[in-house]
């Protein structure tokens, strides 16, 4: 009983002693968003969503969210008015930047910085688009989510 005790109060002690997360900022600047509502939503099951944070982006169409704790491996969306973009997340992002005009968000028209995930979404993303999607970027794409 006293072996299981100081087991469980080790476990508690080196739990007690991890670092808390840096934190994340996602932030940007759109051309075309002035004074827009900007929402940051967790994707849940399907495409289910939960607002995390809402913004209004000022004159020159800036934003930006700040998560103290972090935000979590996983799928993300923002949206601003009636555009919206996905981010993939690995849960090491720091800052995610997006920058652009809110007229090509939708269709990933946009650049978006700082999360690697993000990154290979959206190439692969414009490339169906411009309808230069070959099999490989399906696998490299498949392999990195």
């Amino acid at each position: 009983m006293r072996y299981i005790f100081s087991i469980m109060a080790l476990a508690i002690m080196l739990s007690s002693c991890q670092q808390k997360p840096a934190g994340t900022t996602v932030k940007g600047t759109l051309a075309g968003a002035s004074s827009l509502q900007v929402y940051l939503d967790v994707v849940k099951t399907g495409d289910q969503t939960a607002i995390l944070q809402k913004v209004q982006a000022d004159a020159n169409g800036a934003f930006s969210m700040n998560f103290p704790e972090g935000l979590d491996e996983g799928m993300y969306r923002l949206k601003v008015g009636r555009q919206e973009v996905d981010l993939v997340f690995d849960g090491s992002e720091k800052v995610v930047e997006v920058s652009g005009d809110l007229e090509q968000m939708k269709k990933y028209g946009v650049d978006i910085t700082g999360s690697t995930p993000t990154t290979v979404m959206t190439n692969t993303m414009q490339a169906l688009f411009a309808r230069q999607f070959k099999l490989e970027d399906i696998g490299n794409f498949i392999d990195t989510t």
